[in-house]
């Protein structure tokens, strides 16, 4: 039995895997996941405005809320979502037409993004607002 030096069983490495470019459905992907990140950074947004309205709980003793933790509240959630589509403009504008890399996931990972700082926001809102809560 003889082997030949072609055979697969002496073959080290396997031949290297062809990057395919990204296709018009990755950019497709990317602006509707960009969408959704606009639509639902809005809405988190309005929600942490609404629990913001705890605070006239505080009419009665205003020293027992932190207005202060507020008024930084307010803007976690919109800032987030804004370097989200930031960063998901310039991944397209700059990195797809040059590189041909997908690009999905970026405003998919801003979207997460949102939503850790929606509830980082909410619970800070719920701390500011303790003191005339509970």
């Amino acid at each position: 039995m003889s082997f030949d030096m072609e055979d697969d069983l002496f073959r080290a490495r396997a031949e290297p895997a062809v990057r395919r470019p990204a296709g018009a459905g990755n950019l497709v992907a990317t602006i509707l996941l960009l969408i959704l990140l606009i639509v639902v950074g809005a809405v988190l947004s309005f929600f942490v405005i609404l629990q913001q309205t705890g605070i006239a709980a505080c009419s009665a003793n205003p020293a027992v809320c932190d207005h202060e933790l507020l008024g930084v509240t307010t803007w976690i959630t919109p800032a987030v979502v804004l370097v989200g589509i930031v960063l998901s403009i310039v991944s397209v504008g700059l990195r797809r037409p040059a590189s041909q890399r997908r690009t999905w996931w970026v405003p998919l990972l801003g979207l997460g993004l949102t939503v850790i700082a929606f509830v980082v926001a909410s619970m800070l809102v719920a701390e500011a607002t303790r003191g005339a809560t509970g």
